[in-house]
């Protein structure tokens, strides 16, 4: 089969498209990437108003050595579940008795000692006082 000129140039014509249009839409994603991320900041900003920010905390503070591990695993299971069942709810006489284990929860997700799932997520503590 004998190469003509016009197919030579058809197909530069074809991949300098393919190498524009590749590039128009890694941009357009990286801006929407950006926006997405600058809308999730602002979120946190006004729920800062209102909760303090456990992960947060537990980046700044130094490691305790108790960590309330039973109480800890109950809750990241429930956390971990698929099926839609994964709002724990801790019942104590006092909010003093399950304030370590929300804490401790939040220590893990820092640590990284969480399931894939609730790696780098955040915990806030609501103040309805």
């Amino acid at each position: 089969m004998k190469l003509t000129r016009r197919n030579s140039i058809l197909t530069y014509l074809a991949i300098f498209s393919l190498l524009a249009s590749s590039f128009a839409f890694s941009t357009a994603g990286a801006q929407t990437r950006a926006e997405k991320k600058q809308s999730a900041s602002a979120r946190f900003e006004a729920l800062a108003a209102y909760a303090q920010d456990l992960t947060k905390a537990a980046r700044t503070a130094e490691p305790v050595a108790d960590d309330n591990g039973a109480g800890v695993g109950r809750v990241l299971r429930v956390l971990a579940r698929r099926d839609g069942r994964n709002n724990p709810l801790l019942v104590t006489d006092d909010a003093a008795a399950s304030k370590p284990v929300v804490e401790g929860l939040a220590r893990r997700i820092v640590a990284g000692n969480v399931p894939a799932s609730l790696r780098g997520k955040r915990i806030f503590a609501l103040d309805a006082g």
